[in-house]
């Protein structure tokens, strides 16, 4: 009887991951959370910016609500999270703050491949765009694959 309960259980998991594959993201973080759910699954890492803060962080429609600092191998960065105006995660800037840029491409060729002609790279459901402004200063903006329609692919 318990086994196959667990075996009832088991296929039911499985039929859950299947029908609802996990959505595109950056670490902890998956597209369309709202800052409070990014600052909750940080475990208190990623801090909300005040609106003083955020100005200097923002670009156009995507406005930077939370920060955490972040390292990878290394890299430091400051992690930025940027949201559409309905408070949806649209982005993850990761504002280099040690490292070079150079070792940074090298390291991002090892993780992804060449990039594309474009110079962005292109995971499963992710597009991961490279901005070198000098050798020691830029960014790493991780965001949703999308169309011409901005829809994602």
């Amino acid at each position: 009887m318990r086994s196959s309960i667990r075996a009832v259980v088991l296929a039911s998991l499985m039929i859950m991951f299947v029908a609802n594959p996990a959505a595109a993201s950056w670490q902890f973080t998956t597209w369309g959370m709202t800052p409070a759910q990014v600052i909750a699954a940080s475990s208190g890492k990623a801090m909300a910016l005040s609106e003083e803060e955020s100005k200097g962080l923002s670009s156009g429609n995507q406005i930077a609500r939370a920060a955490m600092p972040y390292a990878s191998g290394e890299f430091q960065f400051k992690a930025i999270f940027l949201f559409d105006t309905s408070d949806h995660l649209v982005a993850v800037n990761l504002d280099l703050e040690r490292g070079t840029m150079s070792a940074l491409r090298i390291a991002l060729e090892q993780k992804y491949g060449v990039p594309l002609p474009s110079g962005n790279w292109h995971s499963a459901e992710d597009e991961i765009v490279f901005f070198p402004i000098g050798e020691n200063h830029g960014f790493v903006l991780y965001r949703p694959l999308t169309n011409q329609n901005n829809k994602g692919l």
